[in-house]
């Protein structure tokens, strides 16, 4: 890619920034979600019904 002034360069630079940092947030908060959220099934405890 070709740059005729340095304008150019910088916000080439700077947009390409802002993406991956959008793209580090919603990777962190996937990964976030992902980590702290729960299966109720496997940590359920089982019911002592006694009749």
């Amino acid at each position: 890619m070709e740059y005729y002034v340095y304008h150019d360069f910088m916000m080439h630079t700077k947009s390409i920034t802002y993406i991956l940092m959008g793209l580090f947030v919603l990777g962190f908060w996937g990964m976030w979600a992902f980590m702290t959220s729960r299966d109720e099934e496997i940590h359920k405890f089982p019911e002592h019904d006694k009749e």
